[in-house]
């Protein structure tokens, strides 16, 4: 058996070495290569109106042989279907009067498409095709006869120049065609080019791949050479198989495959899944899914509690629609944003400066109310210098990555506030991020020794908004100095409540004169809107200079600046206001504890109540305002999953009856819900 198997092979390589390799160099299919080639070549013949290719006459007689040889029909068999797919697929884009586009990465297929364009008009299908070499597309030209085919000249010499071509067309394809060598996988292009025309196919498309080996006649011997022994190593044997795989893994979710005997010629066809936008009046930017589906089904539960509507008023209580309510969801904690000198000062700085300044501070924007706000915020902070922003996330999002160059780490709570996670990012430095609060992981951190890292930022809040928890600051001022880090805190949450002089969180754990960079809010305490940096001087100019929320925005109103002011004064005059909060804020934490409620390690007027269930949170959000209480309804991703919570804020206006009002709700609710 195995002399017979032995025979059988010396036959097979003496006609492939002494007659077919010969007669295929005069013959344009021949040297194309007989299997992989044909079909190409069959086309080129359909489209010369069967004109023979061949370099001589002796080859233009073996080209006819060869184009009836069984292989080529069945060749032609798998062009026609291929033909009859693309065919369909441009129809079914005409019946919804779409225009078909297609990119073309590859000669071979450019004759495809030129036969798909004969007769269509650039209502119902454009194409670009990207080839190798300027002969081919002049060629490609020639066959289209003036169809809307747009060729472009490739920089390419081989398929792994092809990376990322798809990224450089001006559209998106719904029918992308990519003419690959299986030679070239080793390298992964195509696994590259697939990925590629994933991401940029429209919706619901078709990618194409017509693959074949280099050199057909080659393979071919390398094949017959081989006897029989199955390995299943060869490249000729796994190469559909990986493209298959690859498509998979890139998310196509539909694969057609249909390849030769000996996998030298094949055909894949991948649909990306998903309904084509086209099909809708959405543009493709906006076809993606931006459905927030937790607001629907809040919705549906009925238990929406965002964008709702208040009037405020004074003392602490709002209007919701004709019900008066007390507001304990407000940052308004000192109960200043009402009050009269605060109001007249707002009034009379758009008197005197107009409604806005409509311009930028850098250019002629700058009022002089401008800067005496500042020099009231350095004075009351103990700081050389302070500069105002148009709002607080504009303000640590500006100074945060103003700060942080190349080669400089910001070392960040992972509670900091998000404005704060956000300057990190869009700086031109790296963030590390340690555990909340955790002054052991922070030093683990900062311990670390790389010699790329050029300068180090701590970066953390005074009040977390959250918890309602404060910083360890004197423990983070003794691990900057330690390891001559700068600080950098966000206090937006603090000043105008904590401190002897209501200097904020920094003057209540002492650490005043430690702390590099203080940010903070004019929308909380300060009853405006609005916020700052305050620090030393050379910071601040430089800042000044380079700060881009602050260079390319229009300043803040007059009415903000001038109510900022007033309210700073009115802090510093009315110590009672603080005092009056705090002895609020002990009623509320002591009662609410007492009744069972979890407020968490709130040391603040601003108190957690954590529920955990967020269904159950937003119930009982709804179900106190029914009876006259707002309050937030808090959860994730502000904060981490079933840890979901109800937020309130004491006011220092509110007076004994109000308070006891929202406790009799809280305890009602609280018992009709089962959380305490």
């Amino acid at each position: 058996m195995k002399k017979m198997s032995d025979f059988k092979y010396a036959i097979e390589k003496a006609f492939y070495q002494k007659i077919l390799k010969p007669i295929f160099f005069t013959s344009r299919l021949g040297r194309r290569g007989i299997f992989g080639h044909v079909g190409d070549g069959l086309f080129v013949d359909y489209v010369y109106r069967n004109k023979p290719s061949g370099y001589n006459k002796m080859g233009n007689i073996v080209d006819r042989i060869l184009l009836n040889l069984p292989v080529a029909k069945a060749t032609k068999e798998k062009k026609d279907r291929l033909y009859s797919i693309l065919n369909a697929e441009i129809g079914k884009n005409i019946l919804n009067n779409k225009i078909t586009k297609i990119v073309d990465l590859g000669s071979g297929p450019a004759r495809y498409l030129a036969e798909l364009s004969l007769g269509r008009n650039r209502e119902e299908l454009q194409s670009i095709c990207l080839d190798i070499d300027n002969s081919s597309l002049k060629k490609g030209k020639l066959i289209s006869m003036g169809s809307p085919i747009e060729y472009r000249l490739g920089n390419i010499t081989k398929l792994r120049r092809y990376k990322k071509l798809s990224q450089k067309i001006g559209w998106r394809p719904n029918i992308v065609v990519v003419s690959t060598c299986y030679e070239f996988l080793s390298d992964g292009v195509v696994r590259a080019s697939i990925e590629d025309v994933y991401n940029n196919l429209d919706t619901g498309g078709m990618l194409i791949i017509v693959a074949q080996v280099e050199n057909p006649s080659k393979k071919l011997f390398e094949y017959l050479s081989v006897k029989q022994n199955n390995s299943g190593n060869r490249l000729l044997y796994r190469a559909p198989f990986i493209i298959k795989k690859w498509l998979i893994e890139a998310g196509f979710k539909q694969i057609n495959i249909s390849t030769d005997e000996w996998n030298i010629y094949s055909y894949f066809i991948g649909k990306k899944s998903g309904v084509n936008e086209s099909d809708s009046n959405t543009k493709p930017i906006f076809s993606k899914n931006f459905d927030y589906k937790r607001a629907q089904e809040q919705r549906s539960k009925n238990i929406y509690q965002y964008m709702r509507g208040f009037n405020p008023l004074k003392n602490g209580k709002a209007l919701r629609g004709e019900q008066k309510v007390v507001m304990m969801a407000s940052n308004n904690y000192l109960g200043l944003a009402m009050r009269e000198e605060i109001i007249r000062a707002a009034a009379c700085a758009i008197k005197k400066y107009g409604a806005s300044t409509t311009s930028s501070r850098i250019l002629t924007g700058n009022l002089d109310i401008y800067e005496e706000l500042q020099e009231k915020l350095s004075e009351f902070l103990n700081t050389e210098d302070a500069l105002v922003f148009s709002t607080g996330f504009m303000a640590n999002i500006g100074v945060i990555s103003c700060l942080l160059g190349k080669g400089d780490v910001a070392f960040v709570d992972r509670n900091a506030h998000a404005s704060l996670l956000d300057g990190a990012r869009l700086s031109d430095g790296e963030a590390r991020y340690f555990s909340h609060n955790s002054t052991e992981q922070l030093e683990r951190l900062l311990q670390i020794k790389d010699n790329t890292v050029k300068g180090k930022l701590i970066v953390c809040d005074g009040v977390y908004s959250m918890d309602g928890d404060l910083a360890p600051l004197p423990e983070i001022c003794d691990l900057a100095d330690k390891y001559h880090a700068g600080l950098v805190v966000d206090d937006g949450h603090g000043v105008g409540i904590f401190g002897e002089h209501g200097r904020g969180a920094i003057e209540h754990l002492k650490v005043e004169g430690r702390v590099d960079i203080i940010l903070g809010s004019l929308g909380k305490a300060l009853a405006s809107v609005g916020g700052f940096v305050a620090g030393n001087h050379t910071i601040i100019d430089h800042l000044r200079h380079t700060a881009r929320p602050l260079l390319f925005s229009t300043g803040l109103a007059p009415a903000n600046v001038a109510a900022s002011l007033a309210a700073i004064n009115i802090i510093q005059k009315e110590p009672w206001l603080r005092q009056k909060l705090w002895s609020n804020t002990i009623k509320v934490k002591k009662s609410l504890r007492a009744m069972g409620y979890n407020t968490g390690k709130s040391e603040t007027p601003l108190i957690p109540i954590i529920i955990g269930d967020e269904t159950t949170t937003y119930k009982m959000v709804i179900a106190l305002e029914e009876s006259g209480v707002i309050v937030d309804g808090v959860s994730f991703p502000a904060v981490k999953k079933n840890q979901s919570r109800i937020r309130i804020r004491v006011i220092a206006t509110h007076t004994s009856m109000d308070l006891d009002l929202a406790l009799e709700a809280f305890k009602a609710i609280g018992k009709k819900f089962g959380v305490i």
